[in-house]
């Protein structure tokens, strides 16, 4: 997620924009997109154990406004 004043992007690097689902792995990278369809938490690590999950909120210029 990077420092306070960062933008949180998608690998296309527009901004990860509302309500999206967030890992963070044993090695303390994050992974995180839109709770589309199929895709769950477990989706990213294939199900694999991680440090936590939950939501992230962004506005529309993908600044953090939330975490849980």
């Amino acid at each position: 997620m990077g420092r306070a004043g960062k933008r949180i992007l998608k690998a296309d690097n527009n901004p990860l924009i509302g309500d999206n689902i967030y890992v963070l792995t044993k090695d303390n990278l994050w992974y995180g997109g839109a709770k589309d369809g199929p895709v769950h938490h477990s989706s990213f690590m294939q199900g694999a154990p991680v440090k936590c999950a939950g939501h992230l909120h962004t506005d529309h210029g993908g600044n953090l406004t939330g975490i849980d």
